[in-house]
């Protein structure tokens, strides 16, 4: 199943037959599964480490408190991406956290390791950056929601997106990441139920 998932993975990023033969399955020889809780927290045992975590099963938040309020910044589902370190932000606010919302399952592979392929293989230079620029545009597409668009609009990007952790979250939970009162949610909510 992990070489069929990473694989279909890396042909959504940088088409397989672009590749050199053997890149992917050196990249295979350095993945691993981790499997995480519940409730469990990203790295909360250890350092950051540069690595990609893909999402095999399973669901993420990242959260801070602001004013002793829970504020939700980004959710993950099967088939995301996240990369920690400080390969594509600087280091996060003391307070923000990665919580798994369910029993997950990541698959991790350590950037240092890709970037050590990249003197055999191009591919591996080349597939950090599509990561990399698909992540930023994957921001920049939150953020122009969150800016711009009405509440209503930024309900169906979230369920369009990110609907499985969505439906995980708290009622306050949902109100902090679309950017509203908790309240607010409710009245919309009521609102497309009676559409």
């Amino acid at each position: 199943m992990i070489p069929n998932f990473l694989l279909s993975f890396l042909d959504q990023v940088l088409p397989l037959h672009s590749l050199q033969s053997g890149f992917t399955s050196q990249l295979l020889a350095i993945a691993r599964v981790v499997k995480y809780r519940k409730a469990e927290f990203w790295l909360a045992h250890a350092p950051p480490s540069e690595e990609l975590g893909i999402v095999l099963r399973g669901t993420l938040m990242q959260f801070r408190y602001d004013n002793n309020q829970q504020r939700v910044m980004q959710l993950w589902n099967k088939s995301d991406y996240l990369i920690d370190g400080s390969i594509l932000m600087p280091k996060p606010h003391a307070e923000e956290r990665i919580i798994f919302l369910e029993n997950s399952e990541l698959i991790l592979l350590p950037i240092a390791k890709i970037r050590q392929l990249e003197a055999s293989y191009p591919a591996a230079s080349q597939l950090v950056a599509t990561l990399v620029n698909q992540r930023i545009a994957q921001l920049q597409e939150q953020l122009f929601s969150q800016r711009f668009q009405s509440p209503k609009m930024r309900l169906a990007f979230v369920l369009q997106h990110h609907k499985r952790a969505f439906y995980l979250l708290t009622s306050q939970q949902k109100a902090s990441y679309i950017g509203i009162s908790k309240q607010s949610l409710y009245t919309i909510l009521q609102d497309c139920a009676n559409h």
